[in-house]
């Protein structure tokens, strides 16, 4: 049997017909395991976004109640300003407690992503939330110190208020 160039080019286009198939499946087996390693990633990532909003929304709640604190303390004392100032002290603490809350339920979740394939990412989003959790804590020792500080009707220079501020992320 004589090789024409008919039989050549056959035998190659076989050849390269069968090594775009197996790149094809290839290609779609690689692909699966991808997808798979995407939504176990993605199942842990979209509610570490949610509490990572959750936790910012709280500090925004903090600024804006520690902001109204400030504002009624300047006031001249009359019931319904103690009043008012009582309600706003009592709802910084409620704020001020909730991103340790979710903090906590954040290094939960990057500890379930320990399992996942994204390792190292996950890691460090605990190794971050572990630090948020830290700062967290002396800032809230420092806010109620704070507000102590204008109940005694000591007013903070602009310099503390800064301070403060700066630490708790508001504007600088």
């Amino acid at each position: 049997m004589r090789w024409t160039i008919a039989h050549k080019i056959g035998g190659l286009a076989s050849v390269l017909i069968l090594f775009i198939l197996a790149l094809f499946l290839y290609s779609i087996i690689t692909l699966r395991g991808i997808q798979g390693e995407l939504k176990e990633i993605a199942e842990l990532e979209v509610p570490l976004t949610e509490l990572t909003n959750k936790i910012e929304i709280e500090q925004l709640k903090t600024q804006i109640t520690l902001d109204q604190i400030l504002l009624l303390s300047q006031r001249k004392h009359t019931e319904a300003v103690d009043n008012k100032l009582s309600a706003a002290k009592s709802r910084l603490k409620i704020h001020a407690d909730a991103p340790d809350k979710h903090i906590k339920a954040g290094i939960e979740l990057s500890t379930a992503g320990y399992t996942a394939h994204a390792k190292p990412v996950f890691s460090e989003v605990q190794n971050a939330l572990q630090d948020v959790e830290r700062e967290a804590a002396v800032l809230h020792d420092e806010l109620f110190s704070f507000v102590k500080k204008l109940e005694t009707g000591a007013f903070p220079t602009n310099r503390e208020i800064d301070g403060l501020l700066k630490k708790r992320g508001g504007p600088r």
